[in-house]
């Protein structure tokens, strides 16, 4: 666990950092789970049990919500749009699973820009240990054709950073952030590491966690092309599934193929 991170980063090569002592920023080391178990939930999962955990730690399990892939969002306190309050980054590191966890808990909303591309800073720490990434979920069949994409795009405004402090009646410990996330994450991956007859249960509970499915997306990919459907599932190996606007054509989005997504006319 660290108090502090200035060099973190995640996925598609985004910068992170946290000021001194207002975050929580932890890796959690778990054994690969059995065979046959596909690897590309384990982002996901650790989404929804980060989620859970702070729910109950704060007392709004409501208020959380969880953005494709593993993006925390929550509501604040006051009136106003979701925000992220917390980055995970999943890494195999030779018979281990290295998850990291970062997790803003009291910093000052003027010292939490946003979610940054590639190349820039932002908040909300991630650890990032040696090893090799772990794609969270296979990229869409070969035979698929790929979406047209409307056009190519300048990414979206992203994603405001938030911390636990704007969502509570109280600024929680980071000592008891770090329990109420360890116990909700050891949950759920015994459970998914159990074999592949638990993932459908945990799959139904990230898709009914996940605001996302059932929103008209703007989806931006990594070649700066752009398209617009409707998230309408995750699917077996946790890929978003979306129905593409005009053409109607279904694709099947890993985390790997998209650099951002966004719910229309969102920020």
């Amino acid at each position: 666990m660290a108090a502090e991170q200035t060099a973190g980063r995640g996925r598609q090569g985004r910068a992170w950092s946290s000021p001194p002592g207002t975050s929580v920023s932890l890796s959690m080391v778990v054994p690969l789970p059995a065979p046959g178990v596909d690897l590309g939930w384990v982002p996901l999962l650790t989404g929804l049990a980060v989620a859970r955990g702070l729910g109950g730690l704060l007392g709004r399990p409501e208020a959380f919500g969880l953005k494709w892939p593993n993006d925390v969002l929550v509501e604040p306190l006051t009136p106003g749009s979701p925000g992220k309050v917390c980055g995970i980054l999943c890494q195999v590191v030779g018979s281990v699973v290295v998850v990291g966890v970062g997790v803003n808990v009291s910093a000052p909303p003027d010292s939490l820009p946003s979610a940054s591309p590639p190349g820039q800073s932002g908040t909300s720490g991630q650890p990032l240990p040696p090893g090799q990434p772990l794609p969270p979920g296979r990229p869409a069949a070969a035979a698929a054709p790929s979406p047209g994409g409307d056009s190519v795009a300048a990414p979206p405004s992203p994603i405001r950073a938030v911390s636990l402090a704007e969502c509570a009646a109280f600024v929680p410990r980071r000592e008891d952030v770090v329990v109420a996330v360890a116990q909700a994450f050891a949950q759920t991956y015994a459970r998914f590491a159990s074999g592949a007859g638990a993932l459908p249960q945990l799959r139904a509970e990230y898709s009914a966690a996940c605001v996302s499915v059932g929103r008209v997306v703007d989806i931006y990919l990594p070649n700066g092309r752009h398209t617009v459907g409707t998230a309408e599932s995750v699917d077996s190996e946790g890929k978003l599934v979306v129905r593409e606007a005009g053409s109607g054509e279904i694709y099947a989005f890993a985390a790997g193929d998209v650099f951002h997504i966004r719910p229309r006319n969102s920020a």
